[in-house]
């Protein structure tokens, strides 16, 4: 949790100009999904946590 928190500081909101509440709301929220949806993760074998998930429960179904 420390390793996400630390990535979304640099990779979020170091970049952003959040106005207020809400705006950093949806400016998190979007990177949350992003994160899950899109960034590849090492641990993961570079890819990302949806495709990994797809693939291992393929792997379970084909066994």
């Amino acid at each position: 949790m420390e390793s996400f928190h630390a990535l979304l500081e640099k990779e979020c909101i170091a970049w952003s100009e959040i106005k207020n509440f809400t705006h950093g709301y949806i400016i998190i929220d979007d990177y949350i999904k992003f994160y899950n949806k899109e960034r590849i993760h090492g641990s993961l074998s570079y890819m990302n946590p949806n495709e990994f998930i797809r693939k291992s429960m393929l792997i379970r179904i084909c066994q």
